[in-house]
């Protein structure tokens, strides 16, 4: 283990930070809620270790045609990488304290 950790540069905390990155993601980071209630995303808001959380981020743009006038809708849809997997992965490497046969 020691040997492919130098030879990849690549540590047990740099693993655990990573998962943490995943764990403690919030969908906040990257989105505001105006006065009126309105979600406005800005990915600018994150930083790019926040931004590791995104899974799938993808925008659909469609014009729905009504009764009386067209309406052009935008769809946003964000996804992020599984919280539980990530939560348990870091109980496991007990950095929570936990042994290893609790459940989060």
């Amino acid at each position: 283990m020691q040997a492919r950790s130098e030879r990849t540069g690549i540590t047990a905390d740099h693993v655990v930070t990573e998962l943490a990155r995943l764990a403690f993601s919030s969908i906040f980071d990257f989105v505001e809620v105006r006065s009126n209630g309105s979600l406005h995303i800005d990915l600018s808001r994150g930083t790019r270790d926040q931004a590791a959380a995104l899974r799938e981020f993808t925008v659909d743009e469609y014009t729905e045609d009504g009764a009386e006038v067209a309406r052009k809708i935008k769809r946003v849809r964000i996804k992020f990488y599984d919280k539980n997997s990530a939560l348990n992965a870091l109980a496991q490497q007990r950095v929570l304290g936990l042994r290893s046969d609790e459940k989060l």
